[in-house]
């Protein structure tokens, strides 16, 4: 392959990558992280579709964690200011302001859906947003934060003020965790009301938590993962993979499954898989041969959707999306099959029409697209008078 095709296949690959996604009709929805285009990716051919209709969609909106529900995909900002939801079928967009922009990113600690309602649980902000979905309305709920904001008087936690970090969701429970320390919050979303455990160890960098077959599973940034028996509180280190590498702080994310756990990376490029049964760790290897990581300063793996069977990791920084099987522990690399640059183009001016911006595109690309809409517009209203011709020479014979 020549140099300049090369490079060409890099640029496509980047502009295609995705921080996260959500799973609707069997496809995969997203947004591309540099030109915030939205895109679905059949995730049984790989083909990625870009979509050019949605009604209302600002495309300045740079997106941060997604869920879906039934039509609805629910997006929230990366800079905390609002709350997309976008309806499927109808292709439309509509917002909410939240208000948890007290940070550029990483503002929320957890996000979930629960009886036509939205709840949104900050990092910095201080209360839990609930949106009110049906009548449209956004509630802040202080009484939590205002507990936990004693909890850290009391136990003089070190460090910047964060009320919680991490979190997950389980039916109607979203369990919270704070960056470091023993505390955790269990938060009912049917009655807003919550409780709060102790554990017998202390997380250090909480990153990751997740509920998987009865038992909750917390991933350390330094590389610890542990598994707490809600039932009886007990708490139980299962791996250490702090002497895989050099550095702190290196892995973001794990996938639990029957027959084992992946470790995935922060800034690192290797993977992990801890087998349940022998708590033995091991490196993987079996990368599609043209498999590469782009180069990057953010984390190889963030967002992920899951449902009963799989999880499906955002194609954030490589050139393929991850899928692992929940069940027989089968990891699948999908190569997704990419629209052409132009394609990107086109569908990027529609949508920023009003104000173009140069470090997205170039100068010469954005004075080729203007040229091309204006000749395409002379086309069309040349048609419109030929047909407007050829209809009166027909009335008059």
């Amino acid at each position: 392959m020549s140099t300049n095709r090369l490079l060409d296949k890099e640029i496509m690959e980047k502009e295609a990558l995705f921080s996260t996604c959500a799973l609707t009709q069997g496809k995969l929805f997203s947004f591309t992280s540099f030109k915030r285009i939205p895109t679905i990716v059949d995730l049984h051919t790989g083909k990625t579709t870009l979509l050019n209709d949605l009604l209302n969609y600002d495309p300045a909106f740079n997106a941060d964690d997604m869920l879906s529900f039934e039509n609805d995909i629910f997006i929230l900002e990366l800079n905390g200011k609002r709350l997309m939801k976008f309806n499927v079928k109808e292709r439309n967009c509509s917002y909410f302001n939240i208000d948890c922009d007290n940070k550029t990113w990483k503002n929320y600690a957890a996000f979930a859906y629960y009886g036509n309602n939205i709840y949104v649980f900050p990092v910095y902000t201080d209360g839990v947003i609930k949106i009110d979905l049906k009548e449209e309305r956004v509630q802040k709920k202080k009484e939590l934060y205002i507990h936990i904001s004693e909890y850290k008087k009391d136990k003089k936690q070190d460090g910047e003020f964060t009320f919680f970090w991490c979190g997950c969701q389980s039916g109607s429970i979203v369990w919270l965790f704070q960056r470091s320390g023993e505390l955790v919050v269990e938060y009912d979303l049917e009655s807003d009301t919550w409780r709060e455990f102790e554990l017998s160890i202390r997380i250090r960098e909480c990153v990751h938590v997740t509920v998987y077959a009865g038992y909750m599973y917390i991933l350390s940034a330094e590389g610890k993962i542990y598994r707490w028996n809600r039932k009886d509180n007990i708490a139980e280190e299962i791996a250490d993979c702090r002497s895989t590498s050099r550095m702190d702080f290196v892995f973001s994310r794990i996938a639990v499954t029957d027959k084992g756990i992946f470790l995935l990376p922060l800034y690192g490029e290797e993977i992990f898989y801890i087998d349940l049964k022998t708590k033995n760790v091991k490196k993987y290897d079996s990368y599609p041969e043209d498999f590469r990581y782009c180069e990057l300063s953010w984390s190889k793996y963030y967002g992920y959707c899951e449902d009963d069977n799989q999880y499906y990791f955002a194609m954030r920084s490589a050139n393929y999306i991850l899928t692992i099987n929940k069940r027989d522990g089968i990891e699948k690399w999908v190569k997704a099959k990419l629209s052409s640059y132009e394609e990107y183009k086109k569908v990027y001016f529609s949508y920023n029409r009003k104000l173009l911006c140069e470090t997205e595109y170039s100068i010469e690309d954005i004075l080729s697209y203007m040229k091309k809409e204006y000749v395409e517009k002379q086309c069309r209203k040349n048609i419109s008078k030929g047909e407007k011709i050829w209809d009166f020479a027909k009335s008059i014979c």
